[in-house]
């Protein structure tokens, strides 16, 4: 039934990787470096959750494609639009339904020309004009320098990779990554790279320049953007719900860990904890969502001690919370910290498996609210 579901791939600028997705799991996705491993990678994680849900006695999503549809749905309008369509349909002399299904149609299959088509329609003109010789394009030669040369130039400054990166607004991850050969610079950052190779100094002023509050509070303003939707997508809705976990665990002795750690947050005592969301409104899926978590094993995880990657099969965190949101149609706001329910289970309670479903969940936990966080994990880490 798996090869049936209705697959989507497309690239997430926030993780740098495209996501696999599937529209019957709107809870589930796959991160890879290339299409082909998200589109395995999530008929993968499909298969198995299909597998955990029918062993669970779930019911299992049917595909969209193998559904019936009676061609009938309930519309809700406004009443000036309501009235604009009677009237359009009476001067035309057909019933409403055929013009707004014809509307429907001819929208389906039309692609709009947005602002970025024009702009790449007026970039081929100038491609264009360039080879018939009517026109000569500016161009740059950016280098795609080797690991060994950003050592130098790092080493010829006299800095630590840590300070290197802090200097010229880099993130130290990426420069170590760069180094070490796992990863190659974007462009972008070959060509941050060679003006600082050329010109230091230049672009250590243009940091230390501060930009007017006003410009700050723009790119503040369209930074949060995303959060700032009633419905967010999954992976800003998985930072948000993190947050107000973070929020309301203020005092309580845990911290929040870096994005790249195998665990969300880390308590003084040791205890690792994992955070795991679902959400019934989607911002791509009109139907709700059957709510499904992973809980897969990692095959190690990285170690901020030694800065390096340990080989340890199995799940590194002790507790997991666990969050749904079971608000849909238009009053929903998943913005709300009260409006989430939290389940937590500790990680030796958990099954041997990739996903688990919320009624199974619900099942080994009850529900608590955002205010009841602090209490109910201080009971969980005290059970024998």
């Amino acid at each position: 039934m798996s090869d049936h579901y209705t697959y989507r791939i497309t690239w997430s600028a926030e993780d740098g990787e495209h996501v696999g997705l599937c529209a019957e799991f709107p809870s589930l996705s796959w991160l890879a470096p290339s299409p082909e491993d998200a589109l395995a990678g999530i008929q993968s994680l499909v298969s198995d959750s299909v597998s955990d849900m029918r062993t669970n006695g779930e019911p299992i999503p049917e595909p969209f494609g193998d559904r019936a549809y009676s061609g009938k749905f309930m519309v809700r309008v406004p009443p000036d639009l309501h009235r604009s369509l009677a009237i359009r349909a009476a001067e035309q002399g057909v019933s409403m339904n055929r013009l707004v299904s014809a509307r429907l149609a001819r929208e389906g299959c039309r692609v709009k020309r947005i602002d970025l088509g024009r702009e790449l329609e007026a970039a081929l003109g100038e491609v264009l004009a360039h080879v018939r010789g009517e026109a000569v394009l500016p161009s740059r030669i950016v280098d795609d320098p080797a690991a060994e040369h950003i050592v130098a130039l790092r080493k010829r400054m006299k800095l630590s990779r840590q300070r290197f990166a802090d200097r010229f607004g880099l993130d130290a991850r990426a420069v170590q990554d760069w180094e070490q050969g796992r990863r190659v610079p974007d462009r972008a950052a070959r060509v941050l790279l060679t003006v600082i190779d050329r010109n230091p100094e230049a672009v250590v002023r243009a940091l230390d320049e501060r930009a007017p509050a006003a410009a700050t509070s723009d790119v503040v303003r369209e930074a949060t953007r995303a959060y700032r939707t009633p419905i967010m997508n999954n992976v800003h809705r998985s930072e948000y719900v993190e947050a107000i976990v973070a929020v309301a665990l203020l005092d309580a002795g845990w911290k929040r860990t870096e994005s790249w750690d195998s665990w969300d947050f880390e308590h003084e005592s040791g205890w690792r904890m994992e955070v795991k969301q679902s959400a019934a409104a989607q911002a791509w899926s009109h139907p709700p969502a059957r709510p499904r978590f992973d809980i897969r094993a990692r095959s190690g995880y990285w170690d901020r001690s030694s800065s390096r990657w340990r080989s340890s099969p199995g799940r590194h965190a002790d507790v997991y919370v666990f969050a749904w949101h079971q608000g849909v149609g238009e009053s929903v706001d998943q913005r709300e910290p009260m409006s989430w329910q939290f389940y937590i289970v500790r990680e030796r309670d958990l099954p041997d498996q990739k996903t688990i479903g919320l009624s199974v969940i619900q099942r080994m936990a009850q529900s608590c609210r955002t205010d009841e966080l602090h209490s109910r994990l201080e009971a969980v880490m005290t059970q024998a």
